[in-house]
């Protein structure tokens, strides 16, 4: 596979926009505002479920576990993105690239699966209106959070195996 270089790849270098260097600090400031909107609205939206008396329901519990899921997910990309866009590109170590692929699917997968469980609530308290307390008690509702955050951890470890026997070879 790699028969013209036999050197071992330790680093990535992110060019960034380097084409854009008009636009670089409109760039910046667009994703930047992006980027705290995000941690902004998830956040209030964590404090405000874990605080209130009142939003007690499976519905909001999914709501405050999606809203982590996403932050986690934005804050494994973008502080990377808005680093590489000030200093006009930046090196990534494999093992960062790793550790950053592991959050994003971590977090991706996370977030699929409370979405899911948050259609079956809803399912549940449309159809069955008259179940659903007995259907979506705490106890249900509890597992369903710990098995959408779980599979990431047991689901990518596959991924891991197969992205661990890649050769990186010839530029960085």
């Amino acid at each position: 596979m790699c028969e013209n270089n036999e050197t071992s790849i330790t680093e990535f270098l992110l060019l960034g926009f380097n084409s854009y260097q008009e636009t670089k600090i409109i760039l910046l400031i667009v994703f930047l505002l992006i980027y705290i909107s995000i941690l902004t609205g998830n956040l209030l939206i964590i404090l405000l479920v874990a605080t209130s008396l009142h939003l007690k329901d499976p519905m909001y519990i999914f709501l405050k576990h999606l809203a982590l899921a996403d932050v986690v997910f934005t804050s494994n990309i973008i502080p990377n993105m808005l680093h590489t866009i000030i200093n006009d590109g930046s090196r990534m170590t494999i093992t960062a690239c790793y550790t950053q692929y592991y959050f994003h699917c971590f977090s991706g997968y996370a977030e699929s699966l409370i979405l899911t469980s948050m259609s079956f609530d809803r399912y549940i308290a449309i159809c069955h209106p008259l179940r659903y307390r007995s259907v979506m008690n705490p106890k249900v509702c509890s597992y369903f959070i710990f098995w959408s955050w779980a599979t990431g951890f047991i689901l990518l470890p596959i991924e891991f195996i197969s992205l661990s026997n890649l050769k990186f070879c010839g530029s960085n």
